[in-house]
């Protein structure tokens, strides 16, 4: 019923039945630590219930100064009260996984896999694991000063409040994430996924990740002085209050994007779809622009006469330039967005990128630089974002600033802040641009090859 020492040491802990009312140690060190059937089950009258189960670890109150084993595995371990100063396992497996406390100053694990992962109160100064699997992760309350993961996996993860200064992930993946509070100094991970994302309040300080997928994106105040994203893709955006001092993504995909309140000192997106929409509200009385221009921001053609209902495949096809390329006059490819169709001598990123990751970056960091000299454009001439003119009297206005901007480029004048905001449109799938297509793959399997 009661276990209890300061110094415990074992290559190989095996037993089929382990049980303990109450479990503490000062050091507890194990290479290997295994129990078929474990049980406890105390009621709060006087006497205890004993349950049997098949390969259980039960503990009321789990207490010890020092935890390290090689091999931890169980089915089932539950505990009211689970606290260690330092718990290390290169291995700690787990289908089921359950305690109302959970404390630790220093948590180790190269492997740590738990089907269901159920805690009231979880707080950690120190979390560490190099793979982390939990089908379902539940907890109220989630602190953690420093979590790190190379590997963390869950399909459904529901929390009340997370908090963390420091997390670390290189893949973090769930199908289902909710919190009411969330709240982090430092989150970075290369690769983060979730079909369902949702808080009340999110607030990072620093938040960066290479690459982050959501189907449903919701939260009623997001805070952030650092966001950074080189893929940020969301079916639906929603928050009431976005605030953040500096917003940077290379890509940034949404299909429905509402926010009451934007605020923010510094946007920066290459691709940016959805967001002027945002801005201008009403496309009809937009005026897209087609530019192009080389690498040091010089504009060598400009598109400025249809109305911004007008798709962005139509205006190319229609446009003198695209004579031109087809019959041959110039060598050389053009680089752009998804809303242009991809030909031989126009080269459209892929829509679904999966081996080609590679391309589609490389795309998108040197299609960034006509991204900047609308961005330019735009900080240079004010007048180019209100323009409360017919539209064929903007067209002439856009025009002369065009030409007025290669006089300052030439010149070599400061540049002004950028203030970038173009928007992508939908991709374009034609029978007609099959070469094209020839053409992209070919580039991407002799320069782009993983």
């Amino acid at each position: 019923m009661y276990f209890c020492t300061k110094y415990f040491n074992t290559k190989y802990f095996y037993t089929e039945y382990f049980y303990s009312m109450y479990f503490s140690d000062e050091y507890f060190y194990a290479e290997y630590f295994y129990t078929c059937t474990s049980t406890i089950c105390t009621s709060t009258q006087s006497t205890s219930t004993y349950v049997l189960l098949h390969r259980v670890l039960l503990h009321v109150y789990f207490d010890s100064m020092y935890f390290y084993t090689e091999y931890f595995y169980t089915e089932y371990f539950y505990s009211m009260y689970f606290y260690t100063e330092y718990f290390s396992a290169e291995y700690f497996y787990a289908k089921y996984f359950y305690t109302e406390y959970f404390y630790n100053e220093y948590f180790d694990s190269m492997y740590f896999y738990a089907e269901y992962f159920y805690i009231e109160y979880f707080d950690s100064l120190y979390f560490y694991t190099e793979y982390f699997y939990s089908m379902y992760l539940y907890t109220e309350y989630f602190s953690a000063e420093y979590f790190y993961a190379e590997y963390f996996y869950t399909e459904y993860f529901y929390t009340e409040y997370f908090y963390t200064e420091y997390f670390d992930s290189m893949y973090f993946y769930g199908e289902y994430f909710y919190g009411e509070y969330f709240y982090t100094e430092y989150f970075y991970t290369e690769y983060f996924y979730t079909m369902y994302f949702y808080t009340e309040y999110f607030s990072a300080e620093y938040f960066y990740a290479e690459y982050f997928y959501t189907e449903y994106f919701y939260t009623e105040y997001f805070d952030s002085m650092y966001f950074y994203a080189e893929y940020f893709y969301t079916k639906y955006f929603y928050n009431e209050y976005f605030d953040s001092l500096y917003f940077h993504s290379e890509y940034f995909y949404t299909e429905y994007f509402n926010t009451m309140y934007i605020y923010t000192e510094y946007f920066d997106s290459i691709l940016n779809v959805g967001f002027e929409e945002l801005l201008l509200n009403q496309r009809d009385s937009s005026l897209p622009l087609q530019i192009i221009c080389d690498a040091a921001h010089i504009i060598s053609n400009v598109e400025a006469k249809w109305p911004g209902s007008v798709h962005d495949a139509r205006i190319y096809r229609e446009s003198n330039l695209s004579n031109r390329l087809q019959h041959g006059e110039f060598d050389g490819l053009l680089l752009g967005d998804r809303g242009y169709p991809c030909q031989p001598r126009l080269l459209a990123p892929y829509p679904d990128p999966g081996p080609q990751h590679n391309f589609n970056r490389a795309h998108c960091r040197t299609r960034a630089r006509v991204e900047m000299t609308i961005g330019l454009l735009k900080a240079r001439f004010q007048c180019l974002r209100h323009l409360r003119v017919t539209p064929e009297r903007a067209c002439d206005i856009i025009v002369a600033c065009v030409v007025l901007h290669n006089i300052a480029t030439i010149r070599g004048e400061q540049h002004p802040a950028l203030q970038i905001d173009d928007a992508d449109d939908d991709p374009i799938h034609l029978p007609a641009i099959q070469d094209g297509r020839t053409v992209r793959d070919t580039i991407c399997n002799n320069h782009f090859r993983i």
